[in-house]
């Protein structure tokens, strides 16, 4: 079996994935196979428009240009996921968001607990009440702290999935 029928065989059975031939196949060392996955070239870190219509119009001047039909397709799934992330994701940073008040609420509880104990009994000597005390104001800080993370994690994920959405929006813009 030659190398481009693995590669169509390959783009066949996968959704993401295109393959482009281009030139003639006889021996004349003008052609050449492209295989591109779509998720990578659309939606990387190295993306560009103008990368973006330079692969269109290779797929339109190949012998598969069927293959901007499976870019369509791509484009299609991820606005049907999109509505469902993006809704999912405000859910999540709203409840992060409750979490966060909570643990400041927990926090400041946990302080004014703590500050109400004498520090030392005596010279030098620190009071168990307060130690324990103080660890439960040390993992408030933590916790308040991976909270805040995570939101912030939510937070950057929805952004780039709208950047992907309209840079998408733009290729789809491309194909018609």
């Amino acid at each position: 079996m030659k190398a481009e029928e693995v590669m169509s065989i390959l783009a066949d059975n996968d959704q993401d994935n295109i393959n482009i031939t281009c030139g003639s196949s006889v021996g004349s060392g003008c052609g050449g196979t492209m295989y591109v996955r779509l998720e990578h070239f659309l939606l990387g870190k190295g993306r560009g428009i103008t990368r973006t219509k330079k692969l269109i119009k290779y797929i339109q001047h190949s012998h598969q240009p069927e293959q901007i039909e499976r870019v369509q397709r791509f484009i299609d799934r991820f606005d049907q996921d999109y509505e469902t992330l993006v809704h999912s994701s405000m859910e999540m940073i709203k409840s992060l968001e409750g979490k966060i008040c909570k643990a400041q609420i927990n926090l400041q509880r946990y302080k004014a607990d703590r500050d109400r104990l004498k520090k030392f009994i005596t010279f030098g000597e620190l009071n168990p009440d307060w130690e324990r005390m103080n660890d439960r104001v040390q993992i408030g800080k933590e916790d308040l702290k991976v909270l805040e993370r995570m939101k912030r994690s939510e937070i950057s994920e929805n952004n780039k999935r709208m950047k992907d959405k309209a840079f998408l929006d733009q290729v789809l813009e491309l194909l018609k």
